[in-house]
């Protein structure tokens, strides 16, 4: 994988999160800033109010000038070059998905991360490269990142599926922060990040190969 990776948030996405995940309303930013909270509603409903922006950014120690550059939709993360990771970038009902499938050279053992709204790209993708999906882990469980999981468990040899304990499906496994898991040398731990929903997920990865 050697590419740009688009962004699933906007800039109020990611300040709704960062205040959810603090605990911090509306009134209480406006106050905090100094301004009305007029301005911060219309921030937080996508007005590109860069003064705003970077008064809240500052004020949930984000970083002002990336999210201003979000907000101007001039902002992507640097190029990113690993072995065994591919990312797809979906359409889902106007907005666009990020999932990823990872795996290991020597094995073609697989972990997929979200399933996102289409079962088929991943599918094909799978098939053309003689890969074996041994785990499915998922960040939360919004409705975009798990559209078509039974579609897409019952083509891939039904994987079992991993997500937090406050964050259950269907036939899923619960785990919490700390959990690991190995491809052979590719490490895997969860972190609790909850703000964007209580039980979201990050997963730290460790011994992907680099070109």
């Amino acid at each position: 994988m050697n590419t740009k990776v688009n962004l699933e948030d906007s800039h109020e996405d990611i300040l709704a999160k960062s205040m959810s995940g603090l605990k911090l309303g509306k009134k209480e930013m406006a106050k905090r800033i100094s301004l009305p909270l007029s301005r911060v509603n219309n921030v937080l409903s996508g007005v590109s109010d860069l003064e705003v922006i970077h008064l809240m950014a500052s004020e949930l120690k984000l970083d002002p000038k990336k999210l201003s550059l979000i907000a101007k939709k001039n902002y992507l993360p640097e190029s990113i070059s690993l072995i065994g990771l591919k990312q797809f970038n979906l359409p889902f009902r106007g907005m666009k998905v990020n999932h990823y499938i990872l795996w290991n050279e020597k094995t073609r053992h697989a972990w997929l991360f979200d399933v996102g709204p289409d079962a088929n790209e991943i599918v094909d993708f799978v098939r053309s490269t003689d890969l074996n999906i041994v785990s499915i882990f998922l960040t939360h469980t919004h409705l975009d990142h798990i559209y078509c999981i039974n579609e897409l468990r019952g083509k891939v040899g039904n994987p079992p599926v991993w997500v937090h304990q406050l964050e259950t499906i269907i036939n899923s496994v619960s785990i919490v922060e700390g959990y690991r898991n190995s491809l052979g040398g590719i490490k895997l731990v969860a972190l609790h990040t909850h703000g964007h929903s209580v039980g979201g997920l990050t997963y730290l990865i460790d011994g992907l190969p680099c070109p």
